[in-house]
């Protein structure tokens, strides 16, 4: 359990802290988000205005929300948010995020939890709470790839979500393996990849937000919610960019 404590005060229950203005931004270098992954379901429904548009978020602690003031301030709500913005009301984002959960425990899930609601796309977030609990890398690997399989069997498109960044993650766990990864199994398999890592990393080194391991878990609360907001708008960027300009030339 101790290993659990120390992870929830250095990672999973981030305190981000705006450091350079009053209100956050959520730029990030346009590389970041660049992708040769396509999301041909999604976009081929995205074209289909009278259906309603389906994405399901699976994943662990983060993608529920932890340390976020309210579910609505979750990375999949705001994402909601941003892509009725330019799509209109009829995108939902359903959240089935569990906390503590390994790639296999998502797995045993995959289909009452998420394939049950026919998504057009699902948003797999995993890979922190494997490298926390010693999950061989391999197993990971294929963890992952029969679930990216299965997923496509059932007609969705999949976008990665990969472990978050905080200061403290070397000296709490080996996470870099299951980051590089779920790079080179995205880049190998034509599945979109946000690198949340490397966002995280790149608001920490530019003084975007401070993840402070000094601050107690429970004082979180709308530090947490702005960089759960970004995740959702720039996530919601590389859905839209992904997505033929006809689909969303009328909401």
């Amino acid at each position: 359990m101790k290993r659990w404590h120390r992870l929830a005060a250095a990672l999973a229950v981030l305190a981000p802290i705006a450091a350079a203005a009053a209100e956050p931004t959520c730029v990030v270098p346009p590389s970041l988000l660049e992708t040769a992954a396509t999301l041909p379901e999604w976009s081929v429904a995205a074209l289909d205005r009278a259906s309603p548009l389906r994405i399901v978020a699976l994943g662990s602690g983060t993608t529920k929300g932890l340390g976020a003031s309210t579910p609505a301030a979750s990375f999949p709500a705001r994402l909601e948010v941003a892509l009725r913005a330019r799509v209109g009301a009829r995108v939902t984002v359903l959240n089935q995020g569990v906390q503590r959960e390994t790639a296999n425990d998502m797995m045993a899930r995959l289909d009452r939890d998420v394939l049950a609601h026919k998504p057009h796309l699902v948003i797999w977030e995993t890979g922190t709470v494997d490298a926390v609990r010693g999950v061989p890398l391999d197993d990971f690997g294929a963890l992952l790839e029969a679930g990216v399989a299965h997923i496509r069997e059932a007609g969705a498109d999949v976008l990665l979500v990969n472990p978050q960044y905080a200061r403290a993650m070397p000296r709490v766990v080996n996470l870099l393996p299951f980051v590089e990864a779920m790079r080179t199994f995205s880049a190998s398999q034509d599945v979109m990849l946000f690198d949340r890592f490397e966002v995280m990393r790149y608001w920490v080194d530019n003084d975007v937000f401070h993840l402070d391991e000094s601050v107690a878990p429970r004082l979180v609360g709308a530090e947490i919610d702005a960089v759960y907001d970004c995740i959702g708008q720039l996530i919601a960027r590389m859905i839209i960019d992904a997505t033929p300009d006809a689909a969303l030339a009328a909401k």
